[in-house]
């Protein structure tokens, strides 16, 4: 009994000795930009509808809407209750997450949103502040996504599959 261990023991390492005999497969990794997959629904790039919900700051009208172009080096807004130029001050892109920092042309006050990419949404806060000192604090803003990121640049309408 005390034998048949070892020899056991003996005859699987002898079987395992043939492995090399075996030609083994190779796996090559699919032809598959994952940056440009994951860009396309995780990346703030993009044309969003937007609106700041000012309900619970008492600044009227309650709430803005508007579109906002995010780029990787630039950004567009347009709201559709108040007129003028967004001046870009800063841009921070970092996985999800974005961060811009803008001002109002003829004007010395700023704006910031700090949003991320979440469930197919954009999810934040905004807040002005005057050159008075002035301004609306913290207010939630959202987004839907109207035009998806393709390698990092906003896709043109032919390019976004349909649904």
């Amino acid at each position: 009994m005390w034998f048949s261990v070892p020899i056991a023991f003996l005859v699987v390492m002898a079987g395992c000795s043939q492995v090399d005999d075996v030609e083994q497969p190779t796996l090559e990794a699919p032809d598959v930009d994952l940056t440009s997959a994951l860009m396309s629904e995780e990346s703030p790039i993009g044309v969003w509808m937007v609106t700041w919900d000012r309900t619970s700051t008492g600044w009227k009208p309650a709430q803005f809407t508007g579109t906002l172009v995010v780029t990787e080096n630039a950004m567009g807004l347009d709201w559709r209750q108040s007129s003028g130029e967004p001046i870009l001050r800063e841009l921070q892109i970092e996985g999800n997450e974005l961060v811009i920092h803008y001002g109002w042309e003829g004007s010395d006050g700023s704006s910031v949103i700090k949003a991320e990419v979440e469930d197919g949404g954009l999810w934040g806060r905004m807040k002005t502040e005057g050159a008075d000192g002035k301004g609306v604090p913290w207010s939630p803003l959202s987004g839907v996504r109207v035009s998806p990121a393709i390698d990092g640049r906003i896709a043109a309408k032919d390019e976004v599959p349909e649904e």
